[in-house]
């Protein structure tokens, strides 16, 4: 057994008694790139909302969206992505003022969005990667993430992200807001990390500590 994250490896362990080999995680990056004349002038927010998915907390992030659109009202765009705005319906829901709902995307789709977008809300429950918020930092587009799980493989608060308890929606929107408080200076800073931090994780890298492991497999 192989996982990518050392809160998984441990997760395993502690809930069925076998620890598994840690690899390194990877994202595509011919599909997640930066493009600087794709960014928005403004700050633009970006957020997958999955009612589908309960751990997605589709919910929470739409109440949160909803009032950091009720806050910053004309100065922000943003985008949400994950659901057709009839599933948003049945569950409830529907996209906040001056968010546009993109629906169900392909990984070129989601791509896009992140590209144009300066914040991406993970508001999940845990995560035990955070696969879409590190393509995200890959896109220059600086994420909010869940504190529990295996996201401080890469995020490193207040450098290149912002890591905040998911269950309290305060905490969420002291960091929204601080980030769309800063400065462009500041915000390109935090950007320019994210990015650096998004090319360690290639598939190129990954594939070789996969490679290693099963060496040293064949090697016992």
């Amino acid at each position: 057994m192989f996982a990518k994250t050392d809160w998984i490896c441990q997760a395993v362990y502690e809930n069925h008694g076998i620890r598994p080999a840690r690899v390194q995680a990877s994202i595509d990056h011919d599909v997640y790139n930066y493009k600087h004349e794709d960014q928005a002038l403004k700050p633009t927010l970006a957020a997958m909302v999955r009612p589908q998915t309960p751990r997605r907390a589709a919910q929470r992030t739409i109440r949160v969206l909803q009032e950091l659109s009720a806050i910053f009202s004309a100065q922000i765009d943003g985008y949400i992505f994950g659901a057709t705005d009839e599933m948003l319906a049945k569950a409830g829901l529907a996209a906040p003022a001056s968010f546009t709902n993109l629906g169900l995307l392909k990984r070129s789709g989601v791509a896009d969005v992140l590209r144009k977008s300066t914040l991406f809300l993970d508001l999940s429950d845990y995560q035990a990667f955070g696969r879409t918020a590190l393509e995200a930092m890959a896109s220059g587009c600086v994420p909010i993430v869940p504190k529990l799980g295996g996201t401080d493989e890469f995020a490193i608060h207040g450098k290149n992200a912002f890591v905040v308890d998911t269950r309290d929606e305060t905490d969420i929107l002291d960091a929204a807001r601080t980030f769309l408080e800063m400065s462009d200076a500041n915000r390109t800073t935090m950007k320019m990390e994210a990015l650096s931090t998004a090319q360690r994780y290639s598939v190129l890298g990954a594939a070789i500590s996969e490679l290693q492991l099963f060496r040293s497999l064949a090697q016992r």
